[in-house]
């Protein structure tokens, strides 16, 4: 009889984006990134889909701005490359969004500081934290 392995739990930091809005903020989405592997592991972002509540709040916001911010995040965390971007020594794209979006986002757009999350099902969990208030 066969038996398998259950599904082993990931260590993940989840980010949480929020859009400042003057009298506050706006849950826009989330990001996962795997905890202690390689640029292979799971890394993958979400914004909500839903932005008829936030152009109500923020007649000038950007959908289109917010979608290409999202796919051009995703597609620097999914690679799988290094290159010479800003050093002396061959850094990964995955290395490098991430520490753009730490020191580099705020205003309207903010990256609050990531939490520790394990989950077996890092896309169900994305999925759930991208429409969620809080981590």
């Amino acid at each position: 009889m066969y038996v398998p392995f259950p599904m082993m739990a990931r260590r993940f930091q989840a980010y949480r984006f929020v859009y400042r809005l003057a009298g506050g903020e706006w849950p826009l989405g989330a990001m996962l990134v795997e905890v202690g592997r390689d640029t292979n592991s799971f890394a993958d972002i979400s914004f909500r889909q839903d932005l008829e509540t936030l152009l109500n709040l923020d007649p000038d916001a950007d959908p289109e701005y917010l979608a290409a911010v999202e796919r051009d995040i995703r597609a620097l965390l999914r690679s799988t490359e290094s290159a010479y971007i800003d050093s002396e020594t061959p850094t990964s794209w995955r290395e490098w969004v991430l520490r753009q979006i730490r020191e580099n986002f705020a205003n309207t757009l903010e990256v609050l500081d990531p939490t520790e999350l394990e989950t077996d099902s890092p896309a169900e969990a994305l999925k759930t934290l991208a429409l969620s208030h809080t981590i």
